[in-house]
């Protein structure tokens, strides 16, 4: 937040990124005029699983 404070000052009008924490401050970061932010701990779960099930199927290959 405080770098989105501190871009904000200088002027900058382009995209932003963020992660967070918490809901809360995801939604702070929203008002803030964050235009992407990820809820790195919401995420993880689905990351994860993505994450196995690529490294699962290029190992198939090694398996055959």
């Amino acid at each position: 937040m405080i770098a989105v404070e501190q871009l904000q000052k200088a002027g900058y009008k382009g995209f932003l990124a963020a992660t967070a924490r918490f809901d809360d401050q995801v939604e702070e970061l929203r008002k803030m005029g964050v235009h992407s932010v990820y809820n790195i701990y919401a995420n993880t779960g689905a990351a994860y699983a993505d994450y196995a099930r690529n490294d699962y199927l290029s190992n198939q290959q090694v398996k055959e």
